[in-house]
C-alpha cells in the first residue's frame, strides 16, 4: 500500500484530467491505464488523513466519480452526501455529480434535467453539453444522441471524441455519407492519424468508392507500415478494382484508354504488394491465423 504522500500525488496527477473533464481539442494527461478502483482505493486512504478543507472536497469528488464507473454506488452516494452537506445546492460541479449517479443508477430523466437545468444558466458548460448528448446513449435513444451530438458540435467543433462517437452512431444507422463527414472532420483536426484514414477508407468503401478508399489506406500504411488494417484494405479494394476494371476491358474491348491500362496495373501491383506485406506480418503467426490471407 503506497503512503498517505504516494497517495496525495498519484490523485493529484489525475485531479482535473479525468477524460470526461477535458476540454475539445485537450490532451489527456492521466496515466494510460485509468484504474476506477485504484482511485476508490487511494481517495479513501487518503480522506483519512489530515487535509485542507479545499483538498478534501477535491478528492471527495474524485472518488464520486471513480465509484460510479466501478459500479460501487452506495459508496458513491455516501460521498456524494459529503459534498452536498458541504457545497451550494447550485453549485454545477455537485449538481454534474447527482446527475452522473441518477444516470448509474437508471434515472436518466432526472438525471437530463439536471444537464438541461445547468446549461440553463452556463449555455457554455462544455461537460455538461456533452453528457447530456451521450446520456441518451445510457437510455439506448441513438437517434436523440445524434441530434444532441450534432448540436454539441456546432458549438465545440474541436472536440475530436465527439465526432468520433458521431460517427459510430451514424455507422450503427447505416447513415454511412453522414460518418464520412464526420471522418473528414476529424482528419481536419489530425491530418496525419492514421486510425481516421483507415476509418474514413472503411466507410467509402462500404459505400462502393474504392479508388478513393484505397488512397487513404494507402496513406495509413504510410504512416504506420506494419497496419494489418491497411493492407488489409488495400487487398480488399484493388482486389474489387481489378475486377470492376476487368469488366469494364471486356466491354470496351479495342477501346480501352491507356490511362485506363495504367491504374489496372497499379491496381496489380499494391495488391501484390498487400499480399506480400501481410504474408511477411503473419509469418509467425499460429496456422489457423494464416489461414485468414487465402
Amino acid at each position: 500500500m503506497p503512503s498517505i504522500t504516494e497517495a496525495r500525488t498519484e490523485l493529484a496527477r489525475v485531479r482535473g484530467a479525468h477524460p470526461s473533464d477535458l476540454k475539445p481539442g485537450q490532451t489527456p494527461s492521466i496515466p494510460p491505464f485509468y484504474d476506477p478502483l485504484h482511485i476508490v482505493d487511494l481517495g479513501l486512504q487518503v480522506l483519512d488523513s489530515r487535509l485542507e478543507h479545499t483538498e478534501r472536497l477535491q478528492i471527495i469528488e474524485q472518488v464520486v466519480i471513480a465509484a460510479i464507473e466501478c459500479g460501487k454506488l452506495e459508496l458513491a452516494k455516501t460521498q456524494l452526501q459529503v459534498l452536498e452537506s458541504q457545497m451550494p445546492k447550485e453549485y454545477s460541479r455537485l449538481k454534474r455529480l447527482q446527475g452522473l449517479l441518477l444516470e448509474a443508477t437508471g434515472n436518466v430523466k432526472k438525471a437530463q434535467a439536471i444537464y438541461e437545468e445547468i446549461l440553463a444558466d452556463n449555455p457554455g458548460n462544455v461537460m455538461i453539453a456533452k453528457r447530456l448528448a451521450m446520456s441518451f446513449l445510457t437510455e439506448n435513444n441513438r437517434p436523440e444522441a445524434i441530434a444532441h451530438l450534432v448540436t454539441y458540435l456546432d458549438t465545440f467543433m474541436q472536440d475530436a471524441d465527439a465526432w468520433t462517437t458521431l460517427a459510430q452512431l451514424y455507422l450503427e444507422e447505416r447513415m454511412f455519407q453522414q460518418a464520412k463527414y464526420c471522418y473528414e472532420e476529424l482528419m481536419l483536426l489530425k491530418p496525419k492519424h492514421h486510425l481516421y484514414q483507415l476509418r474514413y477508407a472503411d466507410v467509402v468503401a462500404s459505400m462502393g468508392r474504392f479508388e478513393l478508399a484505397v488512397k487513404y489506406y494507402c496513406a495509413a500504411v504510410e504512416s504506420v507500415s506494419e497496419s494489418v488494417h491497411g493492407w488489409y484494405g488495400i487487398r480488399s479494394t484493388t482486389r474489387a478494382l481489378i475486377q470492376e476494371k476487368n469488366r469494364e476491358q471486356r466491354h470496351k474491348a479495342s477501346g480501352v484508354l491507356q490511362e485506363e491500362c495504367t491504374n489496372l496495373e497499379t491496381y496489380r501491383a499494391l495488391n501484390k504488394l498487400s499480399q506480400e506485406r501481410l504474408e511477411a506480418l503473419y509469418s509467425k503467426a499460429p496456422a489457423h491465423l494464416k489461414s485468414l490471407l487465402n
